[in-house]
This record gives C-alpha cells, structure tokens and sequence, in this order.
C-alpha cells in the first residue's frame, strides 16, 4: 500500500511532524523523494531539531528544500521547519519573496542574555 492508497484518491500535500528523529536514514530519503515523484506536489515538515541530516539526503535524490525559517536571524542552520519539492520545482525565497509572518525564535540557549 502506498501513501495515494492510503489516502483514497489524489494526494497533493504531506505534513510530516516530529519524526525525521526516526527517520533519519537513505531508505528513509528514498521513500520521500518516491512520494514526489509520484504526484505529490509538496511535503511540509515541522521538526524539533535545528539541523535535520535528512536535507542533504532527500538533496542527493534531485528533492528541492526550501527552508521556512529565516536562517539570517537565528542562531545558525535552522531546519525546524521544511518543504521538500518534487526536482525542478522552483520554490521562492521565503526572505525575499515571501514575508515571514512569526519571526524565527532562537532556541533558549541561543537568546542573548
């Protein structure tokens, strides 16, 4: 059964959250990158962690990343939350093109005391 079974019909968009944690291995990045290429136009992740490994591995399958937070702001890399595109997908910018409407909130040990 795949993720289009599963859902009944046409699957556009998936939200991943939280679990890149257990998930952080190439079998893992292949099944992502399967998933869009097979029609799904887009994967939201919401993660804990600031640096996901997963991003250098779903970018060695052709998968675009765009990062959502602003990574001028924080307090280095910040992959706490993600999109992942089918290759070829040209994604803006979200700190040119796109407004941010939550500014990036450094983790407690990064704020300036």
């Amino acid at each position: 059964v795949d993720a289009r079974d599963a859902a009944g019909g046409p699957l556009d968009l998936c939200l991943v959250s939280n679990v890149l944690v257990y998930c952080s291995d190439e079998p893992s990045a292949a099944v992502l990158a399967a998933l869009l290429e097979s029609g799904v136009k887009a994967i939201l992740l919401n993660e804990r962690g600031g640096e996901q490994k997963m991003v250098g591995m779903v970018e060695r399958h052709g998968v675009v990343v765009a990062k959502l937070l602003d990574q001028d702001s924080a307090a280095g890399r910040d992959d706490r939350q993600l999109v992942f595109a089918p290759a070829g997908t040209s994604l803006p910018s979200p700190s040119g093109a796109l407004a941010h409407v939550f500014p990036n909130v450094p983790y407690e040990e990064s704020k300036q005391r």
